[in-house]
């Protein structure tokens, strides 16, 4: 079950529903996926650093909630 039955994003990527796979928490690279929601939980962004592995440079890959 993803967030959607939840209602709204969790507010730490520990606290999703999908934590007990692990292997989902790993980009293509081998990097930890970073995560971040704001109070109240209403928005959140998901992203993997890229192949680079700096964050904000041009090839991050990102998904972010439209709220």
């Amino acid at each position: 079950m993803g967030f959607a039955g939840y209602g709204t994003p969790p507010g730490m990527m520990s606290q999703a529903p999908f934590t007990n796979v692990v292997e989902s928490l790993i980009d293509p690279w081998g990097r930890e996926y970073r995560y971040v929601s704001r109070t109240p939980y209403s928005h959140f962004r998901l992203w993997s650093l890229g192949r680079d592995g700096i964050d904000g440079t041009a090839d991050d890959i990102f998904a972010e909630s439209e709220r």
